[in-house]
This record gives C-alpha cells, sequence and structure tokens, in this order.
C-alpha cells in the first residue's frame, strides 16, 4: 500500500526504511518526545527495528505507517500510523504519533488528524477509530480531547514498559457517526492557524 495523504502544511507520506534515521534524529533531538511510548528508543538501531516492525505489519494488511512532511521546513518532522487495522469489522487505531518540537502546537497534529481520519471514515469505510494514550500522559488526552475524541475508559495495567512501570491507558473513540461534526470542528481549528 503506497498511500500518501497531502494537506496544505503537511504531507502523510509512506514510511520507508531509510526513513528510521530521520525518525530517530528528531526524537534524539528531544527525547521527552518518547516518554510515553511502549518501546525503546535509546539508539538508530532501536528506530530501525520500529520502521521494520511497522513496514512488516503493514505486509500483513495490519498497519499503514507514515512519514510526516512539512511542506514549508521541506523535510520530515514526525510519524504516526493506522494500526490494528480490522476491515471486516471496520475498526482501527490511530498513534504511534510523534512530532518534532518546533511543529508542537501548530496546525502539524490537527491536519494530520484531518488526514488520517478523513481517509480512515470516507475512503476505508470505517465506522470506528480508537485512539489510546498513556494515563499519564495528560498532553496527549487534551489534543484527543479537543479533536473531538470521547473518552470511553481506562485500561488498568494495560501492559509493561522497557522501563518496568506498570501503564494504564486512557481509550478514546471517534464514530463514523461524529465523523462530520469531528471534521467540521477540525477544518475550524486549522483555519485559526
Amino acid at each position: 500500500m503506497n498511500i500518501q495523504l497531502d494537506g496544505n502544511t503537511v504531507s502523510l507520506q509512506p514510511m520507508k526504511e531509510q526513513h528510521s534515521n530521520d525518525l530517530y534524529q528528531i526524537v534524539k533531538s528531544n527525547p521527552a518526545i518518547w516518554t510515553h511510548m511502549t518501546s525503546t528508543m535509546e539508539s538508530e538501531e532501536d528506530m530501525l527495528k520500529q520502521v521494520t516492525h511497522a513496514l512488516n505489519a503493514q505486509q500483513c494488511g495490519q498497519e499503514i505507517p507514515f512519514v510526516v512532511w512539512h511542506k514549508e521546513l521541506n523535510r520530515i518532522v514526525g510519524s504516526t500510523r493506522l494500526y490494528n487495522i480490522k476491515a471486516e469489522a471496520r475498526t482501527c487505531e490511530l498513534g504511534f504519533t510523534y512530532y518534532a518540537t518546533e511543529v508542537q502546537r501548530t496546525a502539524v497534529n490537527t491536519e494530520c488528524k484531518l488526514l488520517l481520519l478523513q481517509y480512515v471514515f470516507e475512503t476505508l469505510n470505517m465506522i470506528r477509530v480508537q485512539i489510546t494514550t498513556d494515563l499519564l500522559n495528560v498532553k496527549s488526552q487534551k489534543a484527543i480531547e479537543r479533536i473531538g475524541g470521547t473518552r470511553e475508559g481506562v485500561l488498568r495495567n494495560d501492559r509493561q514498559l522497557p522501563n518496568g512501570r506498570i501503564r494504564d491507558a486512557a481509550i478514546y473513540s471517534i464514530l463514523d457517526r461524529e465523523w462530520d461534526t469531528v471534521k467540521e470542528k477540525l477544518h475550524t481549528m486549522l483555519r485559526a492557524y
């Protein structure tokens, strides 16, 4: 699957193995970006493992990983993906999202979510998108709520992280019947930038 989603500020381009160095440099420049992720990221090899895993899952039809290309900066500024894709159930998850520090709190995340959700609901014809985040990641929860995600609850002891901490996860969703309202909200937010 070579899907590219284009907006005004960003282009979501198919992730490739050669992107691992650029993605690692984003995390290396601000390791706090990786604080709430579920895997270790201490070397370029760790990022290559992440990218390889995503590409293998894509081959199985389970994920669609993207790099976020910033059109004005003319470079990769992050990554995001659709995963846990269940075509028959018409559901998927959106996540593994991180951005370079300088594009956080800009139009980038809003436009990425618009492009991804539009693809999910209008092309893939999904009925539900789930977004999961670490319960301690309040910043992410506020961002999900700001774009129209509905908090469904908390998965207690969701998983053990590489550092040994047991993570609880906040679960959010957006349903197909909510998409028109969420879409308008995202367009309104983008007009404000």
